[in-house]
């Protein structure tokens, strides 16, 4: 909602906040979420699959819009590649800082590292894969409302994988009776509006963890977050569950 002014956000400063924010306002969105990495999935396989028809059509229909719309001038937003993932970029930060990990555990994830870059640069960033993305397409950020699904928090925006937007609805769905209808609605939906070629699908294990290995970064450089005090041993040891799942079927 812009300003009387035409601004979509302006920054404030108040005595009872250590710094100026930048503040907006946004209108209410109808729904409910489909899911919450929280509390979990509590709907049935079938209400499951269901919503994640919605939201894989809704995906297809971003990174099509994203392929094809032309940019305005100094439009600009963060790249999501290897670097921006895992390397020495990574936008959630750095996984090997992260505390809960032992030393061992950091060598097991560099070496999960090493074989995503090899992957990826095998698969390479044709427009067909590689693009604009929301970002975040957590089940918290899908609300259902009917037969829509909407959006929200687009925050994390930037240019990645087309892939890591179907990894990272389903992550969460992870060894979870939910997960084989989740992934199955999933692709349906997206391949009603857009190609996700098998070969493509077959790159999924590779984003399922560069994306865990991005929330690790994410909890390691947000340790006084009370989700990643809640949440940072279990995210921690799934991803090394991914780990070695991973380095033993490329193996």
């Amino acid at each position: 909602v812009p300003t009387a002014a035409g601004e979509l956000f302006v920054t404030v400063g108040h005595d009872a906040v250590p710094e100026a924010r930048q503040c907006d306002l946004l209108r209410w969105v109808e729904g409910t979420i489909i899911g919450d990495i929280e509390t979990g999935h509590v709907a049935s396989a079938a209400d499951v699959r269901s919503s994640h028809f919605q939201a894989g059509r809704l995906a297809a229909r971003i990174h099509n819009h994203g392929e094809h719309w032309s940019r305005p001038p100094g439009f600009t937003r963060p790249s999501m590649d290897f670097d921006g993932l895992i390397g020495s970029n990574g936008y959630l930060g750095p996984y090997a800082a992260c505390k809960l990990l032992a030393r061992d555990d950091v060598a097991l994830l560099d070496r999960a590292r090493d074989a995503i870059r090899a992957a990826l640069e095998a698969f390479g960033q044709s427009p067909d894969r590689y693009g604009l993305t929301h970002g975040d397409f957590l089940p918290e950020n899908l609300l259902r409302d009917g037969d829509t699904v909407r959006i929200i928090d687009f925050d994390d925006c930037g240019f990645g994988w087309h892939v890591m937007d179907v990894a990272t609805s389903l992550l969460f769905l992870l060894g979870e009776p939910q997960y084989e209808a989740a992934c199955a609605g999933f692709v349906d939906g997206y391949r009603t509006a857009r190609a996700l070629p098998d070969a493509h699908l077959q790159m999924l294990p590779v984003f399922l963890l560069a994306r865990a290995m991005t929330y690790v970064g994410w909890c390691g450089s947000r340790p006084e977050a009370p989700i990643a005090r809640e949440k940072g041993p279990i995210v921690v040891a799934a991803t090394l569950a991914l780990a070695h799942e991973f380095l033993g079927q490329a193996a």
